[in-house]
């Protein structure tokens, strides 16, 4: 009588290899489709610490999971970018190279995170659209930040330093780094300041009543004062 030399391979070893492959399949997908963006306009800048760069027609941005970093052509310096956006179509888009938090203006709504390469834009109806992965979120008033220094808004805002005041239109931002610089940008010239903030609080005034203290990182009322979640990936995705 012969034996039976064939071996089986036990069922926990088949399901871990399935496994095993479908983890390298997120992977890769995760790794090829959704960590490089190419980012097309007639205009393309970005500000970094304290020069301008612009961009003809096209450029590219990855992310590594920490950090994303943009690339226009061999002959163009690599830059990582951490506080900083991409501004396009002349103020009315920018791109958002890292994630960033939803805040609607209004404490009592939940936060939101806004994923890394989303497009953020003005359609032809004047609605603010958060865009990723042909997905669109339409916004009304608040604001986006970092956690960090970086604010973008989405209202008209009154940018004050000490008893200066800036009028900022919806897809300006700022970057504030306390006691040392504050850069800002207006959608509405498609310009670009920088200055030193040495003394003063910065704080942006909403038509509604709240203001940000950009230099403390607190969102304050008349009755209220808090300081502002910075945990993003914590948060559920806006779209």
């Amino acid at each position: 009588m012969k034996k039976n030399n064939h071996k089986y391979m036990p069922l926990e070893w088949i399901a871990s290899m399935i496994l095993l492959v479908i983890l390298v399949v997120i992977i890769f997908w995760f790794m090829s489709d959704k960590q490089t963006k190419t980012v097309k306009a007639d205009d393309i800048s970005v500000y970094f610490i304290g020069t301008l760069y612009k961009y003809d027609g096209k450029c590219k941005i990855t992310y590594d999971g920490q950090n994303a970093v943009i690339k226009a052509g061999k002959d163009e310096p690599e830059i990582v970018l951490k506080d900083q956006l991409l501004v396009a179509d002349k103020g009315q888009r920018l791109v958002t190279p890292n994630s960033l938090i939803y805040h609607t203006g209004d404490p009592s709504n939940d936060l939101k995170r806004v994923n890394y390469f989303s497009d953020i834009y003005i359609d032809d109806e004047k609605h603010i659209v958060i865009e990723r992965d042909n997905k669109k979120v339409i916004v009304t008033d608040g604001f986006l930040y970092n956690g960090a220094d970086l604010y973008v808004f989405l209202e008209d805002m009154t940018l004050t330093i000490g008893e200066e005041e800036i009028q900022l239109k919806p897809l300006s931002y700022v970057v504030v780094k306390y006691q040392k610089s504050l850069e800002v940008y207006s959608s509405e010239t498609n310009e670009y300041m920088t200055m030193a903030s040495f003394g003063s609080d910065i704080k942006a005034v909403s038509n509604r009543g709240y203001v940000l203290n950009l230099s403390t990182d607190l969102y304050e009322t008349e009755e209220n004062e808090y300081i502002l979640f910075s945990g993003i990936e914590q948060l559920e995705s806006i779209n």
